[in-house]
């Protein structure tokens, strides 16, 4: 997993990546991004696949959709607003539901990229071919991440809006 170091304070997020899947049929709920402080609390942010072989979105009340994984390339979009969430696969609304309650201000947990932040440790890390990340707190930009691999041959993920590196 990487460790965007982005530290969500509000619930007026959006989270866009472009990824490609690329295990069997899941096992067990894999993370293309996300955080929570622990297995039940709250707040929580996650773009996943569940076990069940579906695509999941949410934002504390993590839903359900009744699109099947496969191994294409998708760009997958989590959006939070003030009165509703909705997530989106290739510009195709899938899930909604009412926003979250759940008050933000007080979170100190980093979204992760490739698994999510479970109270600091990596959890369901997913396989998959990384494209780019954008994350926008407030409609603004705080995050726009690539794939890139640094001068020493390192490879890892370039934040185009603070011109940081970061790696596993």
């Amino acid at each position: 997993y990487i460790n965007t170091g982005f530290v969500p304070k509000s619930k007026i997020l959006t989270i866009e990546l472009k990824a490609q899947y690329t295990g069997s049929a899941p096992s067990s709920t894999l993370f293309f991004c996300g955080f929570k402080p622990s297995l039940a609390s709250t707040p929580r942010v996650n773009i996943m696949l569940h076990n069940n072989d579906t695509f999941m979105f949410g934002m504390d009340a993590t839903g359900t959709t009744s699109i099947d994984y496969d191994n294409d390339i998708h760009v997958l979009k989590l959006v939070g607003e003030s009165t509703k969430q909705y997530g989106y696969i290739d510009g195709s609304v899938v899930y909604q539901s009412s926003a979250t309650t759940t008050d933000f201000s007080t979170n100190t947990l980093p979204i992760f990229l490739f698994g999510r932040n479970t109270g600091g440790t990596g959890e369901g890390l997913m396989p998959m071919r990384f494209y780019y990340c954008k994350i926008f707190a407030d409609n603004v930009l705080v995050r726009e991440f690539v794939p890139r691999k640094n001068s020493v041959g390192v490879i890892g993920v370039l934040d185009k809006v603070n011109n940081e590196f970061y790696t596993n």
